[in-house]
């Protein structure tokens, strides 16, 4: 089945943005710092001033996965995302999701902030679909995501089958 983005989405989602700079304009950006020796925080991993997580994270309550940490303007696209999954009768297939995690990318001090530092990234089933893997990621699960606009990991050239992302270029 081909799959095709929504041409028109509702009024209240954002556009998807490209790149770090459009990130940053559509979700907020933020003042971070690794952690100093001492500090009780696992290697990768940043602290993001609490200004910026006051201002822009929600804690939702959503379809199938519960409360989960989320960047407040992503939450009615992951509602319907998850509601189609649901409305699909494939809900038990979707056996864990993660999202909010200020860290690098791969949790490596040298490369880049993570979209999950946005809260705009979700890692699904991640024990059955590891990185550097094909994965095991129901076609389903993969077609609510990108119906909605999502980027899938598991079309890139290194691969990361978990990841969706609401970005792209990044």
């Amino acid at each position: 089945m081909a799959i095709t983005k929504i041409l028109t989405p509702r009024a209240d989602w954002p556009d998807v943005p490209n790149g770090r700079e459009e990130i940053e304009a559509m979700f907020g950006k933020f003042r971070w710092r690794d952690p100093i020796p001492g500090e009780r925080i696992h290697k990768g991993f940043v602290l993001v001033e609490p200004e910026w997580k006051g201002d822009h994270l929600v804690t939702a309550t959503l379809p199938i996965v519960g409360k989960m940490t989320i960047h407040k303007k992503i939450e009615p696209i992951i509602i319907s995302v998850l509601n189609q999954i649901m409305d699909r009768g494939s809900a038990h297939l979707l056996k864990l999701m993660l999202c909010y995690c200020a860290r690098h990318k791969m949790c490596n001090p040298r490369r880049e902030l993570s979209t999950h530092s946005w809260g705009i990234a979700f890692d699904v089933n991640p024990n059955q679909n590891r990185v550097g893997t094909d994965g095991s990621m129901p076609q389903v699960i993969i077609d609510a995501f990108k119906e909605h606009n999502f980027e899938w990991g598991g079309d890139w050239r290194f691969r990361d089958p978990m990841h969706f992302q609401y970005a792209t270029g990044y």
